[in-house]
């Protein structure tokens, strides 16, 4: 952190292009500036390497909200590269979630099961309306 902080500081940029530390924050250089020792993308924290992990762990287990509200809520005081991408993945790897999305997916199912279910007494009246002569009619359970 202290490599882009002096690149802030001396505006230097593309004579580190190169640098794997400075890479990243290239396409938003304009938004960074320093203060207080830290470094900001606008109002938001750019966090260090070290901490990205820890605080998209901390922030996935609040609450378990789910891809989009983690997302948003670590984005409203924080920002890193590829912050989506870790978030994603996090939530993709999260036990709990996984067993949780399984769960609503089956009742979705089961509740499309009961619907059918319930759909298949009925009969379809054809074009005409006879089958071999006879009419057709509604039949309900």
């Amino acid at each position: 952190m202290q490599k882009i902080a002096k690149r802030i500081a001396k505006a230097d940029w593309e004579k580190h292009r190169r640098d794997p530390d400075v890479e990243p924050l290239i396409h938003v250089k304009d938004e960074l500036s320093v203060a207080e020792g830290l470094i900001f993308r606008e109002q938001r924290i750019v966090l260090p390497e070290a901490l990205q992990r820890k605080v998209v762990k901390v922030g996935h287990k609040l609450g378990h909200l789910g891809t989009t509200k983690t997302k948003q809520m670590l984005r409203e005081k924080n920002w890193f590269p590829l912050m989506n991408s870790m978030i994603d993945t996090a939530i993709d790897q999260c036990y709990e979630c996984r067993v949780t999305t399984k769960l609503r997916s089956s009742k979705r199912t089961n509740q499309s099961d009961k619907y059918s279910k319930q759909t298949m007494g009925y009969s379809i009246n054809r074009p005409r309306g006879t089958v071999s002569g006879r009419s057709l009619q509604p039949c309900y359970d």
